[in-house]
């Protein structure tokens, strides 16, 4: 697998969005516990073996879910939990998953839609093994995968003004690689998305505590994701009712003041 992996991150990333296929290079080997494990073996056996997941199987040796070391900091240590525990009280059951004959690309895809580090690799409806991001990490520079990695640590809006201006550079990069026009969308589609999501979480922050739940919604054809780059952008809040008829105007208010801020910072992405 090594050679596979050596030949394909750097004898060209197009084969490996587009031409190779996950069950090529995801790990076969993956270290795993029964779902009877306490949280202290699921620990051990990832020191043991240095890592920073480990699967859980269930009863048909399908996978039940996974451990991270977040899971252990945040959910063991921090909480003062007794380490005698099942690993399966604190694991995560939602994993990503890709059938082994998908395209590296759709791997891709998935794990910037869902912030996923690790997705399932399935092959005849049984668990085959594992691929991550450190599998990919060979992709750099204006690849997908890496733009999508750097928009969460971002923490200042001129940092994420940024970062956009590299959207186009990305459009380049997949239509060098060989990428179809719904790809490039779907890939394009996904990455504004998160991009969108971050900066609504640092209005968020600046607007303080929500008075109301809201959906921010886009439409036309950003919604229907079929845009690139450069084109008009349709989008708007949606927010609850307030709590009483008294609350009604300084919720207006506060998202009046919340949407213009974010369209602001859109604006300057160059949406």
């Amino acid at each position: 697998m090594s050679n596979l992996l050596n030949n394909s991150f750097y004898g060209g990333t197009d084969r490996i969005l587009f031409t190779t296929r996950v069950g090529e290079i995801a790990i076969k080997e993956v270290v795993s516990i029964r779902e009877n494990a306490t949280i202290q073996e699921a620990a051990q056996a990832m020191a043991k073996s240095r890592i920073s997941s480990i699967i859980v199987m269930d009863e048909a040796n399908q996978p039940a879910g996974i451990v991270t070391d977040r899971d252990l900091r945040e959910k063991v240590i921090a909480c003062g939990r007794d380490v005698r525990g099942l690993a399966a009280t604190i694991m995560s059951p939602a994993l990503i998953r890709a059938d082994a004959d998908e395209y590296c690309f759709d791997a891709v895809l998935k794990m910037i839609k869902h912030d996923a580090h690790q997705i399932l690799i399935i092959k005849d409806g049984k668990f085959q093994g594992l691929l991550t991001t450190e599998d990919l990490m060979g992709l750099q520079g204006d690849s997908p995968f890496s733009f999508a990695r750097e928009i969460e640590p971002q923490q200042t809006i001129e940092g994420i003004v940024r970062l956009s201006a590299r959207l186009g550079s990305i459009v380049r990069f997949l239509i060098r690689e060989g990428a179809r026009a719904v790809v490039i969308t779907r890939i394009m589609s996904e990455l504004k998305d998160r991009l969108i999501s971050k900066v609504l979480t640092m209005a968020e922050k600046h607007f303080g505590v929500l008075p109301a739940s809201y959906c921010w919604i886009t439409y036309g054809s950003e919604g229907r994701r079929e845009q690139v780059l450069g084109m008009n952008f349709d989008s708007g809040l949606i927010y609850a009712d307030p709590a009483s008829p008294e609350q009604g105007e300084p919720v207006r208010k506060y998202f009046v003041g919340f949407a213009a801020f974010v369209d602001d910072v859109l604006k300057r992405c160059g949406f």
